[in-house]
């Protein structure tokens, strides 16, 4: 539902929940998104007032992801865990690798849900959010 007026905030609550984004991930994406939404209306982004043609061209992007970046970010994942289930690490050693952590965050901030992170990493939700910095890991 857009509602002309809401702010940057309000418009990334609301795109996260829709396509399973962690949150900090879906602001910054909220943010970039205005700004290219903004600027192709020839105005300023005001992140305390998204107008609902820029929040209507926020979502439009977000339901239009960039395969072939998600694609690559899939494929950093993986380099990054091969070594992992190489020597069959567990939950914690995953979790606590920083370089598969800096992986799922690039892919976060690309666009990639929460769900596909947690698919590919064979972590629970709570877990890749925690990664993320979002939450605690269970």
């Amino acid at each position: 539902m857009m509602t002309a007026g809401r702010t940057i905030e309000q418009v990334a609550e609301d795109l996260a929940d829709r396509h399973d984004l962690a949150p900090a991930s879906a602001l910054r994406l909220a943010r970039v998104f205005q700004k290219q939404a903004a600027w192709a209306d020839g105005v300023e982004a005001d992140e305390a007032h998204v107008t609902a043609s820029q929040e209507q061209a926020i979502e439009h992007m977000a339901d239009d992801p960039d395969i072939i970046a998600l694609d690559a970010d899939e494929h950093a994942i993986n380099s990054e865990l091969r070594p992992l289930r190489r020597i069959q690490a567990g939950k914690e050693e995953i979790i606590a690798d920083g370089e598969l952590r800096t992986a799922m965050t690039h892919a976060a901030d690309d666009g990639m849900s929460v769900g596909r992170l947690a698919e590919l990493a064979g972590l629970d939700h709570s877990d890749v959010l925690a990664m993320l910095g979002e939450g605690q890991a269970r």
